[in-house]
């Protein structure tokens, strides 16, 4: 890989990020404007993506070796990802988890990339995140 584009990873994850959140929140909205709350807009788009996954991938669905620990695994996903939004639209505590800390969630996971080791810099904004000091942390 070239190293010159190495400073240039961490700004184009949080692009990246960021235009995904756009991308998933636009339909919500819409959704919402015909009365559905964010909960059931949630668990019909996801019902949604599911029925168009099983059609799209079909031939390679019938290769799976079922198992009731496969179904329990969906229904876990699903009930977590209802729970998620529940929280996020209804719960302050999971608003300032989810977004005003994302700049601490990107350092952590970019720190435990095993191809880029934390160095005294990443070391330095991780400690700082962890003290409370997220705001004045840059992710390096």
């Amino acid at each position: 890989m070239n190293r010159r584009f190495d400073n240039a990873w961490p700004t184009l994850d949080i692009m990246v990020g960021a235009s995904v959140w756009g991308l998933v929140w636009y339909p919500m909205r819409m959704l919402a404007a015909t009365g559905l709350t964010g909960t059931l807009a949630s668990a019909s788009t996801s019902v949604a993506a599911c029925l168009f996954m099983l059609a799209w991938q079909r031939r390679s669905i019938r290769t799976i070796m079922w198992h009731w620990l496969l179904v329990a695994l969906g229904l876990a996903a699903g009930v977590t990802s209802i729970g998620f939004t529940w929280g996020a639209i209804h719960g302050q505590v999971m608003r300032v988890l989810l977004f005003y800390l994302t700049p601490a969630w990107t350092a952590l996971v970019f720190a435990l990339h095993p191809a880029r080791p934390p160095d005294p810099r990443r070391r330095g904004v991780l400690t700082a995140l962890a003290r409370g000091r997220g705001d004045h942390a840059v992710v390096p």
